[in-house]
């Protein structure tokens, strides 16, 4: 990387600032007078995250089961796609353009997070492959193993068509904010 994108600037010169603040607040560093080459530094938007616990999760999971108005094959492939992200702790984004080529077909099934046509990756150190086999459980690698195989069939050998989408569409992604609202929705019935 070489280059370094202007989002990137900015987000290090961010933090460089926030922590040149706690070392002039705790460890008496002299004040900053610059402005580290960044000419308008944006504040970084708020994010809501949330603890979810072991039971909420699992329960979150009975309820997307329970869903009547989705078929078996969709509903499935929700459980899976809250479970990685649960477990792993990919992004939303990162979940919704895996495509059924970025999974290797291998014991630990490598999940290949890279840019594709379905949308692009934060910054490049978030391009990487990840073991899924390690994050999950027996039971929930089993679920993974048998909707990955249901979807492989379902697809056949279409290269581009995602992991996680309807199955008469697979070429079209979850819309992200009913995903995000369905789950906030579920999360709000049970706890």
């Amino acid at each position: 990387d070489a280059e370094i994108s202007e989002k990137s600037r900015r987000y290090n010169a961010s933090r460089l600032k926030q922590l040149h603040a706690h070392g002039v607040i705790k460890l008496g560093f002299a004040s900053q007078t610059g402005n580290l080459g960044v000419d308008s530094l944006r504040s970084q938007p708020s994010v809501r995250a949330a603890y979810l616990s072991e039971s909420h999760f699992v329960e979150l999971c009975h309820q997307v089961e329970s869903i009547g108005d989705l078929d078996e094959l969709t509903k499935q492939g929700l459980v899976c796609l809250l479970t990685i992200s649960f477990r792993v702790g990919l992004r939303r984004g990162e979940l919704l353009k895996l495509r059924v080529s970025d999974v290797e077909k291998s014991e630990n099934r490598w999940l290949f997070i890279r840019n594709n046509r379905f949308g692009d990756n934060k910054s490049s150190s978030a391009l990487r492959k990840i073991p899924l086999s390690v994050f999950l459980t027996p039971v929930e690698k089993d679920h993974f193993n048998a909707y990955f195989q249901r979807r492989e069939a379902y697809v056949g050998t279409e290269k581009n068509a995602l992991l996680f989408s309807m199955p008469i569409t697979p070429h079209i992604p979850h819309d992200a904010y009913l995903l995000s609202s369905m789950t906030r929705c579920l999360l709000k019935s049970i706890t």
